[in-house]
């Protein structure tokens, strides 16, 4: 009997340890994913980046990279303001990154919003910013 609860016990410690290890898998397929889409992005294969990217927006909350990318290809084929920058602040909020940063991030979604017009705005997107002496601006 005692051997029977230890198999149990066992096993359902290996259970409990199998799923915690699926954000570490998860983190993996992003980065393969990530790499793969800049790989392609380099060749020149922007639909082709863009179409595995929308694939793997599920991974969105586990890697910026991803939404980076996503955003990068957004705006390369002119898929509008409003997405690329919906991706960028997801890929800002997240803030995982292994292949880029933040700062590529905040300098793709200034490019983006220098073309939607006002500066106060772009001024107040990056943070610390809008506040001089204490004061907003």
């Amino acid at each position: 009997m005692r051997f029977i609860l230890l198999i149990l016990f066992l096993g359902t410690v290996l259970n409990v340890f199998a799923f915690d290890d699926l954000p570490i898998r998860d983190s993996a397929v992003a980065e393969r994913y990530a790499q793969w889409a800049k790989e392609t992005i380099e060749k020149g294969q922007w639909n082709e980046a863009l179409a595995g990217l929308e694939r793997a927006s599920d991974f969105a909350d586990i890697s910026s990279d991803i939404s980076y990318l996503l955003a990068l290809a957004r705006s390369r084929q002119n898929k509008g303001r409003r997405l690329v920058l919906q991706a960028l602040d997801q890929a800002l909020y997240v803030n995982r990154w292994k292949l880029y940063d933040s700062e590529a991030a905040r300098l793709l979604k200034a490019d983006s919003l220098i073309g939607i017009g006002p500066i106060r705005k772009l001024w107040l997107s990056f943070p610390g910013s809008g506040r001089v002496q204490g004061k907003l601006c």
